[in-house]
């Protein structure tokens, strides 16, 4: 949704503009992209590459050198469910050791974090060469939620995680500095996503979420994204074709695209402002 928070052209090496396809939830989710995000998917919804993962992306550019705190029921599930499914997603588009980590200390052209991890804690972690730290933290394993510092929580099946250990082991951690991250809309906010209970064995006291949806604002909310993300395709366009037409010493036509692309600059800038807060 941060259009103007990505890389930049010169720090990539692929296509600006990829076509890609989405379902309707993938787009949902998306373009609401509030602060708080809840979602219930069943398998083969691509809810971790194509939601989870994305969103744990953008929430990383917009508080780089923030931690992020990725809980899972167990170590095991997250190891071997959650983050094969984040990998595939990050080698889509990113190389790791040039843009991002797994499992190890990040590079030296890495920026680092604010706060400092050992050696050892870079065990259950991914790092970003912005200087976002996504760490890992398990529900069975209480002391992996000890002095935690985190600026958002993002969470995997939910159905196998009780409310009263997520409220009191993870929902503390979210004591960031709000002086240095408290500008992004994704500040002290919670991403969840689970499959569809089991009434009887699983637990679905997230879903009581959607009690407080306002579904008229949010899809206001996400007409607005929708535009403002279609309009950062036509920006990326017209400045290519500006610089066509510079080339071709085309000077009146080039001074008319400058003048629409400052148009579309300000509508941009003023609906990201907007979202910003949401």
């Amino acid at each position: 949704m941060q259009i103007s928070k990505t890389l930049k052209p010169d720090q990539v090496n692929w296509p600006l503009i990829r076509e890609k396809y989405h379902t309707s939830l993938q787009i949902r989710a998306l373009c609401a992209d509030t602060k708080n995000l809840f979602g219930e998917a069943g398998r083969g919804s691509g809810k971790t590459t194509y939601i989870f993962a994305p969103r744990l992306l953008r929430v990383s550019f917009d508080m780089p050198r923030a931690i992020i705190m990725m809980v899972g029921p167990t170590y095991v599930f997250l190891l071997e469910t959650v983050i094969p499914e984040l990998i595939t997603y990050l080698n889509t588009y990113y190389q790791r050791g040039i843009h991002y980590e797994y499992g190890r200390r990040p590079p030296q052209h890495f920026k680092r974090p604010y706060t400092e991890i050992t050696d050892k804690g870079w065990n259950h972690t991914f790092s970003f060469a912005w200087g976002t730290v996504i760490q890992f933290a398990s529900m069975d394993r209480p002391e992996s939620f000890v002095g935690k510092n985190v600026v958002h929580i993002a969470a995997d099946e939910l159905l196998r995680i009780k409310e009263n250990e997520f409220r009191e082991r993870a929902v503390p951690a979210l004591r960031a500095d709000k002086s240095v991250f408290g500008h992004s809309h994704y500040f002290k906010g919670i991403t969840g996503f689970s499959s569809t209970p089991n009434m009887d064995n699983d637990y679905d006291w997230w879903m009581d979420y959607q009690k407080n949806v306002d579904e008229k604002s949010i899809s206001e909310l996400m007409f607005v994204a929708y535009k403002v993300l279609q309009a950062g395709g036509k920006l990326v366009k017209m400045r290519a074709d500006l610089d066509r037409l510079r080339q071709q010493q085309r000077g009146h036509a080039a001074d008319r695209k400058q003048l629409k692309i400052e148009k579309l600059s300000r509508f941009i800038a003023h609906w990201e402002g907007k979202l910003a807060t949401k």
